[in-house]
């Protein structure tokens, strides 16, 4: 299991509509991506998948929105990619004019804990580490701003 939070200074509800969405998605994360099905905005039971490009090769993967709450809460379960196994909890709360932003990742690459617990924790710190930066710098522009034109999908 991988936990990280972020604290960003901007409304629970731009940030949210931001990480549930394949714009805000594709503009924070940190691999060459390409986009392949999936809406534009998720809500519960909503299909997605992409392909990322990782120490040169590319990856498919796919997944579903298995929780939604809106402005609190949601998960999403891989159904095929990378890991042998990949939920990823995205948690908003409150904290002062901002939010706490969490990420909670239970996953396992499949090959035992000794794998999990170095090559895959270290390859989370780094992923989440390099998104939640890029979050900060986009959603802290200028809090009331859209960022429909921020994709950088290649």
């Amino acid at each position: 299991e991988y936990t990280s939070s972020v604290i960003l200074n901007a409304p629970i509800e731009k940030i949210f509509s931001f990480c549930s969405s394949k714009e805000g998605f594709l503009s924070h994360f940190p691999y060459r991506c390409r986009w392949k099905t999936g809406c534009s905005k998720w809500e519960y039971g909503t299909d997605f998948s992409f392909e990322f490009r990782y120490l040169g090769v590319w990856f498919t993967h796919s997944a579903k929105i298995s929780g939604f709450t809106q402005n609190e809460y949601f998960e999403d379960t891989m159904q095929r990619g990378l890991y042998k196994y990949f939920v990823h909890q995205h948690i908003f709360e409150p904290h002062g004019v901002g939010v706490k932003y969490t990420d909670k990742v239970i996953f396992s690459l499949g090959f035992g804990d000794l794998a999990d617990r170095t090559v895959g924790l270290k390859t989370m710190e780094k992923l989440f580490s390099s998104r939640h930066k890029r979050m900060k710098e986009i959603l802290e522009a200028n809090p009331i701003a859209t960022f429909s034109n921020l994709t950088r999908e290649n």
